[in-house]
């Protein structure tokens, strides 16, 4: 069961193991004086809209309304819009292969006394972000009882990782600050792998 701000989702493998998690956390929530609007809960729903996402049992995939907002983007035309928007794929980013790399077009605008230009090279970028949220694949749900592939990754720019099963479950990457893209190759390779711990940690902790 997770919870955010004032949106519940709880979920469970069976309707009957699902019915018994829900009555739980009602009891909770009546424990601790809190009281459910009923007419906005919604019960053994098997597909639904929440914190953008749309979860279903093929698994996680970016809402609809968000890839129909981003495709009627205009290129920003001041930091203050960048920024705006740079928070907005910033939140889709697991979504999306060598994310860091894709965006450093943008992402260079950003920089301190750094003046706001938008050129051919932000142009093209902004339409390639735009196309991989809207072709972004379905990420899969964590199986404990499955193999696991990680690919980790690193170019000049960034360091990136893949969580694999039968298909991706999550992308992560970053950015890499001026100091670590002239580091030793090996320390770079500890970097990816701290990307992985920061980023994958719960899952390999319920793993083991």
């Amino acid at each position: 069961t997770e919870c955010a701000m004032d949106d519940v989702i709880i979920y469970a493998k069976t309707v009957d193991e699902l019915r018994n998690v829900t009555e739980i956390v009602k009891k909770r929530f009546s424990e601790a004086g809190l009281k459910l609007n009923d007419k906005k809960c919604e019960y053994e729903m098997t597909k639904i809209k929440f914190l953008g996402h749309i979860i279903s049992g093929n698994g996680i995939q970016i809402d609809e309304e968000k890839i129909q907002a981003i495709e009627q983007l205009q290129a920003p035309t001041n930091l203050k819009e960048l920024r705006r928007l740079m928070g907005m794929l910033n939140y889709l980013s697991r979504f999306i292969p060598n994310y860091s790399d894709l965006v450093l077009p943008l992402r260079s605008l950003l920089k301190k006394d750094h003046y706001f230009s938008w050129t051919v090279d932000q142009e093209k970028t902004f339409e390639n972000v735009k196309k991989a949220i809207t072709t972004a694949p379905t990420l899969g749900f964590y199986d404990v009882k499955k193999p696991v592939r990680l690919s980790v990754d690193s170019s000049q720019h960034s360091i990136g990782a893949v969580l694999l099963q039968d298909r991706p479950i999550a992308y992560a990457t970053r950015a890499l600050s001026p100091t670590e893209q002239v580091m030793p190759q090996i320390v770079k390779e500890a970097l990816r792998y701290n990307l992985v711990a920061q980023n994958f940690t719960v899952l390999f902790m319920v793993d083991h």
